[in-house]
């Protein structure tokens, strides 16, 4: 009898992110599946509650448990998300370099030691400051395989003229497509906008990101004055403790709204339990969608959405699916109110769509997770 791959898997897990846990979720599943004994390394334990199944096991993503797994596996799996980037403002990105160049080096390590380096699922870019080129181009070379989410990772791959060919397939999260179709297809839609929110201060200059919201909010509020039977719920994806996430960002702005129109607003938040937000969000009849995330989810769901480009992986989204102008409000600068209400009243206009083709979606990202294994 063959022995399974000794398979180490690495991304931003275990770290109280909705989107990163849901492809955590969806990643052991299928590479226990493709034949692999997995270690996921995760930031917290409550992972294990998430991520099950006989040949998976959760241990701690410290110095430790990393040089343990590096030493038991036959190959360091990277999986999910867009690490590989420079959308910060300058002041955070000297910080954030230094995890570049780790991942780089840890790459690097890993294929000396002799253990195959497959990055699945993940995105590229944008590379605009040298040293973000310098360390993606280091880390696609130490990689044997490669898996890329969009076309415009691809283009940003040829730019760097780095790594092994990459394949090319959906995001990861669409492994568990037939799940969450199924769900936006049972769960009751009711007369409600949804709003994903986020710390824009990493992003944008202090005096932009301080008052980002605030159009925004004032347009919401207006359709919710104006429609007094429709609900608001606003999701807090990323609620990581001591950490600038979406949980202290997302109850200021339901506290901005006016008195008057508060009772119609409701707070989601993530708190480890993937299956109530997702539900929450199916909810919604349409969504306005911040995180990378809630825009994906919103069209497996089969709702309605318009998004808010903070870093270029949703607008890359955007345009994979092909959606509108009006529907799309800017990340890099705060809008007019003027700007939100059209965006507000196109969505909410729109008919629900119809979603993805959820067995199609999940069978394309099976094949790319499978192409990228059996390769290398």
């Amino acid at each position: 009898m063959n022995r399974r791959v000794r398979a180490v898997v690495l991304g931003y897990y275990g770290r109280w992110n909705l989107g990163d846990d849901l492809m955590a979720r969806d990643v052991a599943a299928a590479l226990s599946s493709a034949g692999r004994t997995v270690r996921m390394l995760s930031g917290d334990s409550y992972l294990a509650g998430i991520v099950s199944g006989a040949h998976v096991r959760i241990v701690p993503r410290n110095v430790t448990g990393v040089l343990r797994a590096l030493i038991w596996c036959d190959e360091l799996i990277f999986a999910g998300g867009t690490v590989f980037h420079d959308s910060f403002t300058d002041a955070e990105f000297h910080a954030y370099l230094r995890h570049l160049k780790l991942y780089a080096w840890l790459f690097r390590g890993a294929r000396l030691a002799g253990k195959r380096v497959r990055l699945v699922g993940i995105g590229l870019g944008p590379l605009r400051r040298p040293a973000a080129r310098a360390a993606a181009r280091r880390a696609l070379n130490a990689a044997n395989t490669l898996y890329l989410r969009d076309q415009a990772s691809m283009t940003e791959a040829e730019a760097l003229n780095a790594g092994p060919a990459p394949v090319l397939g959906p995001d990861l999260s669409m492994l568990g497509a037939q799940m969450l179709g199924a769900c936006g297809r049972a769960v009751p839609v009711e007369n409600r906008l949804g709003v994903s929110i986020l710390d824009m201060s990493s992003f944008l200059p202090v005096g932009a990101s301080d008052v980002f919201w605030t159009p925004i909010c004032e347009a919401v509020a207006a359709r919710l004055e104006a429609e007094p039977d429709l609900k608001l719920t606003v999701f807090a994806f990323w609620t990581a403790p001591g950490r600038p996430g979406d949980h202290a960002v997302a109850e200021r702005f339901i506290q901005a709204l006016p008195e008057r129109v508060r009772d119609q607003a409701h707070l989601c938040t993530y708190a480890g339990d993937l299956d109530a937000v997702v539900k929450e969000l199916a909810r919604c009849r349409a969504i306005l969608a911040t995180r990378f995330h809630a825009a994906v989810l919103a069209r497996v769901l089969g709702r309605s959405f318009a998004v808010i480009s903070y870093n270029r992986k949703v607008s890359d989204f955007a345009n994979d699916q092909g959606l509108p102008a009006k529907l799309r409000l800017p990340g890099d600068r705060v809008s007019s109110a003027g700007e939100v209400c059209a965006v507000i009243d196109a969505l909410l206009c729109a008919n629900t769509e119809l979603g993805v083709q959820t067995e199609q979606a999940a069978a394309e990202a099976r094949r790319a997770v499978n192409a990228v294994l059996k390769a290398g």
